[in-house]
């Protein structure tokens, strides 16, 4: 999985992380999740379901953009 967080000024890359400039796209499908991390699940296959319904087909790398992370981690099943 790729998260990604939007950085201002001299952001460099560490031991745990890379910084790196987004490649360019001719078209791209958002959505805005609004609730919980286990429910994000929904607006996934959400977003899936109208590509589809549109006649497009997902393609190439996924990225995600966090505007608010949880401060627990987050539990699996």
């Amino acid at each position: 999985m790729l998260a990604v967080f939007i950085a201002g000024g001299n952001v460099l890359s560490g031991p745990v992380c890379e910084v790196v400039d987004l490649p360019v796209v001719e078209q791209a499908v958002t959505t805005v999740h609004p609730g919980s991390m286990p429910s994000i699940g929904a607006s996934w296959e959400g977003l899936e379901r109208w590509i589809r319904r549109n006649g497009g087909e997902p393609s190439g790398v996924c990225w995600e953009l966090y505007l608010v992370s949880e401060p627990e981690p987050q539990k699996i099943g």
